[in-house]
């Protein structure tokens, strides 16, 4: 058998090789082997990606709650789910439950809070505006340029799910980021935008 001859034969079996395997025929034992091997390390890399960054979200809220000295000695539990963030405690005052959102929904990982656990002592009152308030001041903490400030620059008042923004930004496109940021947030039902543009 001469070389020309063994180099086309070699060639043959390989696109063979190849052309089975993309046409969906069975494959060899090694192969079966190593796409499973393949899925497997995908899945548990990907449940241990989603751990932690839970864990780095939770250790992340907590550390800044601790350095705080209106909150530090608060009992408060919190868990992540997939950067769904869930707050239970009972705290002394309204100031301090708006805080506690504040810090977390200002973390750069979370997308949601959970607060129907978060309470204040002796009070009865719904919170529901009070903490969509803490959630957009979070989220814009989180995601705006350092040059805006609140309450500086931009108010936020939260009546019956509807979020109020007033003040002033230095461009529309600023304007835009501002709504679009505000708008990540689940729970509101409307926006109510008042912020002038400041020539």
């Amino acid at each position: 058998m001469n070389k020309k001859y063994t180099y086309l034969l070699g060639a043959s079996l390989l696109a063979l090789s190849i052309t089975g395997i993309a046409n969906n025929q069975p494959a060899t034992n090694n192969h079966k082997k190593n796409l499973v091997s393949y899925a497997q390390n995908k899945s548990n890399n990907s449940t241990d990606n989603k751990a932690i960054n839970d864990a780095s979200i939770v250790s992340q809220i907590k550390d800044k709650i601790n350095k705080d000295s209106l909150l530090r000695n608060i009992p408060l539990e919190i868990s992540s789910e997939y950067g769904n963030v869930i707050i239970s405690g009972l705290v002394d005052t309204k100031l301090q439950a708006e805080k506690i959102v504040v810090i977390a929904q200002s973390n750069k990982w979370t997308k949601n809070i959970d607060t129907e656990n978060l309470k204040i002592k002796n009070s009865k009152q719904p919170l529901t505006d009070s903490y969509i308030t803490a959630k957009v001041k979070g989220a814009l903490l989180r995601d705006m340029p350092l040059n805006i400030k609140i309450p500086k620059n931009i108010h936020i008042e939260t009546k019956n799910k509807i979020v109020y923004l007033s003040g002033y930004a230095s461009s529309q496109a600023e304007v835009d980021e501002i709504i679009n940021t505000v708008k990540s947030i689940s729970d509101i039902s409307n926006i109510e935008n008042n912020i002038q543009i400041k020539k």
